[in-house]
């Protein structure tokens, strides 16, 4: 995917579901807060984690003359970040998260497959939870042969509406 590309579907992630971006980089603060600063280039902001308050600092420096800071707390986290931080330095958390974009393209891909099919994501979550008991399911379209190959042993392929469904039957861990 070209840079380009990865923006487009960042700032796209970031305009449908803002909130799911800013919980992902609360879980990603929260998890590395002990050892790490992060500067937001965006909004001029760097937070800062201060032990000795239990809090985050959010130090603005949009002026250079002018400073000011708040404090969160890990619990507030949140509210600091949509308080402080522009949707561009989501943007760029979400570029830089990578995984998130991935998981979110391969969901567009598989909307339009279903779309094409005449098919609701709905339903194809119903069958998957009712018959196997967990909600874990792809469009056999959107993986190459080999790895489809490799998942043969847990899951269940079925035709409807004409697209191909992948159903996993087991966890899928050991097999990533």
């Amino acid at each position: 995917m070209s840079d380009i590309q990865q923006h487009n579907l960042a700032k796209k992630f970031v305009n449908e579901r803002k909130e799911q971006a800013i919980d992902l980089l609360v879980h990603n603060i929260n998890q590395h807060q002990s050892s790490d600063s992060y500067w937001y280039e965006h909004s001029k902001v760097n937070v800062i984690w201060s032990e000795s308050d239990e809090a985050y600092i959010f130090l603005n420096q949009k002026d250079y003359n002018n400073k000011t800071f708040d404090y969160y707390s890990p619990s507030d986290l949140d509210d600091g970040i949509r308080n402080e931080l522009s949707d561009q330095d989501l943007i760029d958390f979400m570029i830089d998260e990578g995984n998130a974009l991935v998981d979110y393209e391969e969901e567009l891909e598989i909307n339009k497959f279903l779309q094409k099919h005449n098919l609701e994501r709905k339903k194809i979550d119903s069958i998957c939870e009712n018959k196997y008991k967990h909600n874990s399911w792809t469009v056999a379209d959107l993986w190459h042969e080999t790895t489809l190959e490799k998942y043969k042993d847990i899951a269940d392929f079925k035709d409807i509406n004409g697209l191909q469904i992948v159903f996993f039957n087991k966890k899928r861990g050991n097999y990533d």
